[in-house]
């Protein structure tokens, strides 16, 4: 069972803990030295991680972690950040454009997953047949999705014979941070030169303590919360943090608990059946699926008057930004270099087209989908389909600062539809490692199936482009 193997010392934990407080805090002081560093928004999280990363067994071994216990933690630091997602209330519904935000991340993680596999299949038949060209695949959970999925499902891979694969998908994540802060404020400044957008002049009296720590912002339920309201108006402001924390902690363990009975009840059931060789991949989801307990447990609670407060408390924006930092750094610590040199050019070439094709589609996209704020849009969403949620929202901030426009809004919200069309996608790249042993009919199939998906998720965004404007 991927991320549950084993138990992890006390003292082990402590450790790390330290390790991760130190890294931190070097990162954050760092970045207030360094013009550099604040003027590309590269994070204290990205920052703490390169040090570790550097320090770590896998360079330098002046820092003894074990990037197995690194791995670990982001396995489980991805699930109870969707848990923590999935339990937060918004105030907000969707509109269409939430609706067209999520067919532009649908479409770019379609694209990335497609160019990925091109390049490596090409590597696999043209130069050395000992590369994989399932690594490829990765390149859209590394760039649209993050690295704890890009772990996650590279680690359930490997049980499949494909070394290495969760150090390509973090290898990928990493690059994929750096693209969208350093190419995602390139294109920002360069879009203030020629016109598209404004800067704001609210955006120079940001104050010192959003520059100095670096750290995530808070998911913008703020932005959509409406108007202000007095803390007689909004009673829910006056329940007190330590209720709320604990509160919390009770659901979060429940939900985390419920998560693991049905994981290990479905990988059960699947033993001795045509789906046992599928068991490695149900583990790798174990966000996903905690996602959907999380959602469903509350709305079975969310009428009881003291977890709908909890749900609604703007804590939890917080504690969401906290654990994003927190798995991004744990993320780039775990590489541990296993990767075989035969896949250094074929993944900085998906690296570098990934780019290329998430730009250009996510630019015309949205200069296509949207009437109003076209232009920001484009800086958000290519931030977040080449790193996080937290870099497209940092991309945000430079010409929208506050998050005065929807766009903060609706990338957030428009988050629901990319993770219901974007659920086959994770399906199918698994397709030519469990059901066809990674032959070429397997990845073939793959590609003719991805061909009709991005067609259907086309039609499907024209029509409803068509009929809402």
């Amino acid at each position: 069972m991927i991320g549950w193997d084993g138990m992890i010392p006390a003292r082990v934990l402590l450790f790390d803990a330290l390790v991760l407080a130190a890294l931190f805090a070097t990162a954050v002081f760092v970045r207030s030295r360094s013009s550099l560093l604040k003027r590309y928004l590269i994070p204290s999280s990205l920052i703490a991680g390169f040090l570790g990363f550097l320090l770590g067994p896998a360079v330098m071994k002046v820092v003894a972690f074990r990037t197995e216990d690194m791995a670990f933690y982001v396995y489980h630091l991805l699930a109870l950040t969707f848990i923590v997602v999935g339990l937060r209330a918004s105030r907000s519904r969707a509109g269409v454009d939430a609706f067209h935000v999520g067919f532009v991340k649908t479409v770019s993680v379609i694209v990335q997953a497609l160019t990925g596999l091109a390049i490596l299949y090409a590597f696999h038949v043209l130069v050395d047949r000992s590369v994989s060209p399932a690594v490829g695949m990765l390149l859209p959970l590394g760039f649209g999705m993050g690295p704890g999925i890009a772990l996650s499902v590279g680690a359930s891979w490997e049980a499949y014979g494909i070394a290495g694969a969760a150090d390509a998908g973090l290898a990928m994540a990493t690059a994929g941070f750096l693209v969208a802060y350093v190419v995602g404020v390139w294109a920002v400044n360069r879009g203030v030169r020629d016109g598209l957008v404004l800067l704001k002049p609210v955006l120079a009296a940001r104050s010192e303590t959003d520059d100095l720590p670096g750290v995530a912002d808070d998911v913008p339920e703020a932005a959509d919360a409406g108007p202000v309201r007095t803390a007689a108006e909004s009673p829910e402001v006056l329940l007190p943090t330590v209720w709320v924390i604990v509160a919390l902690l009770g659901c979060v363990a429940t939900v985390y608990f419920v998560t693991f009975l049905l994981m290990s009840g479905a990988s059960r059931l699947m033993l001795d059946t045509p789906f046992e060789t599928e068991i490695p991949v149900l583990w790798s989801l174990n966000f996903l699926w905690a996602s959907l307990v999380a959602i469903a447990f509350r709305v079975s609670t969310g009428r009881l008057p003291v977890l709908r407060r909890v749900y609604s408390h703007p804590l939890l924006n917080r504690i969401v930004a906290i654990l994003a930092d927190v798995l991004v750094a744990t993320a780039v610590m775990a590489i541990g270099l296993t990767l075989s040199p035969a896949y250094f050019a074929p993944l900085v070439l998906s690296c570098l087209l990934g780019t290329l094709v998430t730009y250009y589609i996510v630019r015309d996209s949205t200069r296509w989908a949207f009437k109003e704020h076209a232009f920001i849009r484009f800086a958000g969403l290519f931030g977040e389909q080449t790193g996080t949620v937290s870099s497209g929202l940092a991309l945000v901030r430079l010409v929208d600062p506050g998050y005065q426009t929807p766009v903060a809004r609706d990338q957030v919200l428009g988050s629901g539809t990319a993770l219901l069309l974007g659920f086959p996608l994770l399906l199918l790249i698994n397709l030519p490692i469990t059901r066809f042993g990674g032959s070429g009919v397997g990845y073939a199939l793959v590609a003719v199936l991805l061909g009709a998906y991005l067609l259907a998720t086309v039609l499907a965004w024209r029509f409803v482009h068509r009929r809402f404007g």
